[in-house]
């Protein structure tokens, strides 16, 4: 969880768009081997002799295919600020940083708006805290 982020030191907003990334990146390579042929044998046979072992493994397939589209969604809002994160972080100086608050806070606002997983307040507070570790 990213929250947990925060409490490893002071990083900043690129090591959140790293965490999502890394993150849509394992539940997909899963989510593909779950949908392999090999599995899908496996599961009928478990299906077919009635094993216990079908229904915790169906929720785990559910909970796996939930947290991959989160993953990717937040994925493909965050990524919309990272050239926004890269002129935060270093390419702007120290003076002409208040030039970057203004899109950044517009996309952060737009990601609120149309995100369907990026729009909670414990979300946006720990992407806030990790802007202000990036000016500090």
């Amino acid at each position: 969880d990213p929250e947990i982020l925060l409490k490893q030191g002071h990083p900043t907003p690129d090591v959140e768009i790293a965490f999502w990334m890394n993150k849509a990146q394992n539940l997909n390579s899963i989510f593909k081997q779950l949908q392999s042929d090999k599995l899908r044998k496996v599961l009928l046979f478990l299906d077919s002799s009635r094993s216990t072992y079908c229904s915790p493994f169906a929720k785990l397939c559910k909970d796996v295919f939930s947290a991959r589209i989160e993953a990717n969604d937040n994925v493909r809002y965050l990524s919309t600020l990272q050239s926004w994160f890269d002129e935060l972080t270093g390419a702007t100086p120290f003076p002409d940083l208040h030039k970057v608050f203004g899109p950044i806070m517009h996309t952060i606002l737009l990601i609120w708006k149309h995100s369907q997983h990026y729009n909670t307040a414990p979300r946006l507070v720990v992407l806030m805290r990790e802007i202000c570790n990036a000016i500090i």
